[in-house]
């Protein structure tokens, strides 16, 4: 998240991590709501969901990397066992989509052109370039 995302990370991060507890605390049973995957869950979506508003192919394909390799973060956010708190892992996801909104415009991932891109000549094998035959 720092890495792709350093001025909006530095951000949401602080967000993520007190909103996600706050918001469990409303919306939580009550229970003991205690470990950090609410930031978890609120970095994998602030990535994932940076990624598809801001058209960034690294961002998406590091969210997928990590949903392959946890697998199970994805049934993390329903209420599948009762003795896990999925209102923590609900409320850092949420966290970690509305970061990625309000956060959208602030980091800009790098735009790479490569120096034939803005090259106008037709090189010789390319069939148009042979229009006089």
């Amino acid at each position: 998240m720092l890495f792709l995302y350093p001025n909006s990370s530095l951000r949401s991060l602080p967000v993520i991590w007190l909103g996600s507890g706050i918001l469990a605390w409303i919306i939580g049973r009550p229970s003991n709501h205690i470990g950090a995957s609410g930031i978890i869950y609120g970095m994998l979506a602030f990535v994932f969901v940076s990624g598809v508003l801001r058209r960034d192919m690294r961002s998406i394909a590091v969210a997928f990397m990590v949903w392959f390799l946890y697998g199970t973060l994805v049934w993390g956010v329903l209420p599948i066992r009762p003795q896990m708190s999925w209102e923590m892992h609900l409320s850092g996801a949420v966290m970690g989509v509305l970061c990625a909104i309000i956060f959208r415009n602030w980091d800009r991932p790098p735009l790479v052109r490569y120096d034939w891109e803005d090259d106008d000549t037709v090189p010789d094998w390319y069939p148009e370039s042979k229009q006089g035959d």
